[in-house]
């Protein structure tokens, strides 16, 4: 079941980074950094370490893939927050320029 739940919140994840990134859409980068926080760690944390039968290379492999989601949220993060204040400063930019053309019409 968890593995299942990680394979389709993968595909997920990584289907709306690359819109995200693309398309610099805010609302896909945010459920790319929602569904790294939620269902990846969980289920990684799981598997790695709770699961009843664990082998050597779980502990490996999941200490990795946390690694890997952590910098993924921490870099995720700060590209948002970038995009974010691109975005503001273009929707400024063009509320600037419509109000010049109101004026320049009176």
């Amino acid at each position: 079941m968890f593995l299942v739940t990680w394979i389709v919140a993968e595909i997920t994840r990584l289907k709306m980074l690359r819109k995200g990134v693309l398309y610099y859409s805010i609302p896909s980068l945010c459920v790319f950094l929602l569904l790294c926080i939620f269902p990846q760690l969980l289920v990684v944390v799981y598997l790695g370490y709770y699961q009843e039968l664990i082998f050597p290379c779980d502990i490996a492999l999941s200490s990795i893939m946390f690694v890997f989601l952590l910098s993924e949220i921490i870099f995720g993060s700060a590209f948002l927050k970038e995009i974010i204040h691109w975005k503001k400063q273009e929707y400024y930019e063009q509320f600037l320029e419509q109000k010049s053309k109101l004026n320049k019409k009176k």
